[in-house]
């Protein structure tokens, strides 16, 4: 399946497997991967013209999960990126 590699500011990076996503539009400024907005349940990322809203992912050696369970482990701000 398709995968990513996060990368934040002072962190290892991490593989991540992308596995359930919603195509929104954004009007937000950005380059393609990166974070536009977190709130509790999902991860917004731009993509081009519009943007994804991340649903469900999957971290390398763990199990699949929601973005909001991944989100109570770690923490991302917008200027994040996928990569």
């Amino acid at each position: 399946g398709p995968f990513s590699e996060l990368h934040q500011l002072g962190r290892p990076v991490q593989r991540l497997q992308i596995l359930k996503v919603r195509v929104v539009d954004s009007d937000a400024a950005g380059q393609p991967g990166d974070v536009l907005a977190v709130d509790p349940a999902e991860i917004t990322v731009r993509c081009g013209e519009q943007a994804i809203q991340i649903l469900q992912l999957q971290p390398d050696g763990k199990r699949p999960m929601p973005a909001a369970d991944f989100l109570r482990g770690r923490k991302l701000v917008r200027g994040d990126r996928f990569e």
